[in-house]
């Protein structure tokens, strides 16, 4: 994790600046993800950065966390950085730690970035864009971004407690499994065995195995 970049976001009288207009799922899930981590930051939108600002700037202004730029990062695998991701990168695993950080940003947040950088379909992209007002709407544009700023925050958090939980769940399911083992090794049957063979059954669903394996 970027502790600096932590830092900015969690100090007292914190604040993040973005683009104004229209608004995509790039910048409305970096918004969600600097006010998980801080809900009292103050993100501003408008077409240029002030001078002189001393907050966080993303997806505007071709610096650090935008992606507007000619040389702009390109993962490894191919998939275009977006300020998503940018940010993502370096708060990620301070939230799931490096390996669940690294899951998340391969199911979640490059199919956004994707989306962002090439235009290629993408349902939640679509859903957040949808938040955008029509010609005639009564509210301004800011406040649609922030009613879809509120919507991701409860995408993210529900996304951040399914993945601690799953983990949480792996851990038990082995020191389940370690147990039992060790009661098999010292030539016992397990105090629960229907427990130990579901247990063992799931762990390998979990990781992938062909099959299930029978105890019968």
């Amino acid at each position: 994790m970027n502790n600096t970049l932590l830092q900015q976001i969690t100090r007292k009288d914190a604040k993040a600046f973005t683009h104004s207009g229209k608004f995509h799922a790039d910048d409305v899930f970096s918004s969600a993800l600097l006010l998980y981590l801080n809900p009292e930051i103050t993100i501003t939108r408008g077409s240029k950065v002030p001078e002189d600002y001393d907050g966080i700037v993303f997806d505007i202004g071709r610096g650090e966390y935008d992606h507007h730029q000619k040389d702009s990062r390109i993962r490894e695998n191919g998939v275009p950085y977006a300020a998503f991701g940018l940010l993502w990168e370096q708060l990620g695993a301070g939230i799931l730690g490096e390996e669940l950080a690294q899951t998340f940003d391969e199911a979640f947040v490059q199919p956004l970035d994707n989306n962002d950088n090439t235009g290629e379909k993408n349902e939640l992209a679509t859903l957040i864009g949808n938040f955008n007002p029509t010609w005639d709407a009564a509210g301004s544009s800011d406040d649609a971004f922030f009613k879809a700023v509120g919507v991701a925050g409860m995408i993210l958090e529900n996304k951040f407690e399914r993945y601690l939980g799953n983990e949480r769940a792996d851990k038990r399911i082995e020191e389940v499994l370690e147990a039992q083992q060790k009661t098999l090794e010292a030539g016992e049957q397990p105090e629960d065995e229907a427990k130990y063979w579901f247990c063992r059954n799931l762990s390998r669903v979990r990781k992938g195995s062909q099959k299930p394996i029978s105890h019968l």
